[in-house]
C-alpha cells in the first residue's frame, strides 16, 4: 500500500470512529428508545449525523477495497474499534477496566502484525 492509501484508509477510519460517536450522542439524548422516542430518533440532527459520516466512511471502504490488499486493510481498519473505545471514555466519561486496556493492546500490536 502506499503512502495515500494509508491516508484515506486513517480517514476511512476516523469516518467510521465519528460515526459511532455521533450515534452515542444521539442515543444519550433521546434516551431509552422505543415507539413513544422514535420520532425523536428520526428528526435526531446526531443520529442523522452519524447514519451520514457512516455512508460515507462505507463508500470510502468499498473504494479503498477495490485499491488495496484486503489482507492488509481489514487489520489495520479494525483500529477502528480501539480508537472508538478510548474516544468513548474520553468523551463520554467511560470507564476503561485494566482487562481491556489489555485488550486494546493486543488489538492493536495484532493489526500491525497481520497488516505487515
Amino acid at each position: 500500500m502506499n503512502f495515500l492509501m494509508y491516508i484515506l484508509l486513517g480517514i476511512q477510519i476516523l469516518g467510521m470512529v465519528g460515526g459511532q460517536l455521533l450515534t452515542k450522542e444521539g442515543v444519550n439524548r433521546i434516551g431509552e428508545i422505543s415507539l413513544n422516542t422514535l420520532p425523536q430518533a428520526i428528526s435526531s440532527p446526531w443520529l442523522w449525523g452519524g447514519a451520514l459520516v457512516y455512508v460515507g466512511a462505507s463508500v470510502l471502504w468499498m473504494w479503498l477495497l477495490t485499491k488495496g490488499e484486503f489482507t492488509a486493510l481489514v487489520p489495520l481498519q479494525s483500529l477502528s474499534m480501539v480508537i472508538t473505545v478510548i474516544a468513548g471514555a474520553l468523551l463520554f466519561g467511560e470507564t476503561i477496566a485494566s482487562g481491556r486496556w489489555i485488550g486494546i493492546a493486543l488489538m492493536t500490536v495484532g493489526a500491525f502484525l497481520v497488516a505487515r
